[in-house]
């Protein structure tokens, strides 16, 4: 397979990167959610 043009390369590993830390965060954000709301309870 051939490579894309060059400049696309890093701007496609920046997105990985960006929606697996997104996707990290939100995780993690739910379960401070769930324990603060368990917790309110």
């Amino acid at each position: 397979m051939p490579d894309p043009v060059p400049g696309q390369r890093p701007l496609v590993r920046t997105l990985a990167v960006l929606s697996t830390v997104s996707y990290g965060a939100l995780y993690y954000a739910q379960l401070l959610l769930g324990d603060v709301s368990g917790k309110v309870r």
